[in-house]
């Protein structure tokens, strides 16, 4: 597991390191926000197919509609909410809960 203080830090990681399974992704992130960092990563084909979970403490209409993420998590998080859509990816993880 490893951590990023803003998103420039996380892009540049992930560019650096190995593929980690899943990306738990900050919308309101400094340098580089989470709308403009999952477009870095969904353009980029080294990184395109990596899981992004968003996570926000903002309602998801406050975003693009068209965010490519495999899911949205509300704030403050439960932890078992993110574990399930680990766990069943074909169950959907737009959990708001």
């Amino acid at each position: 597991m490893a951590t990023a203080v803003n998103g420039q830090d996380a892009f540049d990681y992930l560019h650096e390191n190995e593929m980690p399974d899943l990306v738990l992704l900050d919308m309101r992130m400094p340098e580089i926000d989470g709308p403009s960092f999952i477009k870095l990563i969904r353009d980029d084909f080294r990184l395109n197919r990596l899981k992004v979970f968003a996570v926000s403490g903002s309602a998801r209409e406050e975003f693009s509609s068209n965010l490519a993420v495999d899911g949205w998590f509300a704030k403050p998080v439960r932890i078992d909410s993110i574990l399930e859509a680990v766990r069943n990816p074909t169950r959907g993880a737009m959990a708001t809960v």
